[in-house]
């Protein structure tokens, strides 16, 4: 599972540990949706320059399966 943006970041929560090991949960730096106190509403546009490695991590796991 790829999160982009995760808004439960932004009150200090996280995804739950049964899932973390095929989680994949990115943050952009600055991005006011999953970082407190941040205000960088444009960081929030950006997740598409993560998409690459998001489908390579995918991929693995579903070799991996």
């Amino acid at each position: 599972m790829t999160l982009f943006g995760n808004p439960i970041r932004a009150i200090g929560r996280t995804v739950p540990p049964e899932y973390l090991s095929r989680t994949l949960d990115v943050c952009q730096d600055g991005d006011p949706v999953c970082e407190a106190g941040a205000v960088n509403i444009v960081a929030h546009l950006l997740y598409f320059l993560d998409a690459p490695g998001a489908a390579r991590f995918v991929a693995g796991k579903v070799r991996g399966a």
